[in-house]
């Protein structure tokens, strides 16, 4: 699948290597080794997590309510 997107927290030093790719449902895999196992996630799943991680990292210094979990406008794919 094309489409791919790697999430702005990623280093280059191979950490904290995620991508997401939207396509009907929400997937997810390590970008470290991309052919290992691909979560895949329904828009509700999706949403609900991401709510989670918002809620969560609310306390931390320097996090805002958009760093890193903004939308990308594709149906069922809020956060990605």
């Amino acid at each position: 699948m094309d489409g791919w997107r790697k999430s702005s927290y990623s280093d280059g030093n191979g950490g904290q290597c995620v991508e997401v790719a939207c396509d009907g449902a929400v997937l997810v895999r390590d970008t470290t080794n991309r052919d290992g196992v691909t979560l895949n996630l329904t828009s509700d799943a999706w949403r609900t997590w991401i709510a989670s991680l918002r809620i969560q990292l609310r306390g931390l210094a320097g996090f805002t309510s958009s760093a890193g979990l903004t939308s990308s406008g594709s149906p069922g794919c809020e956060g990605y």
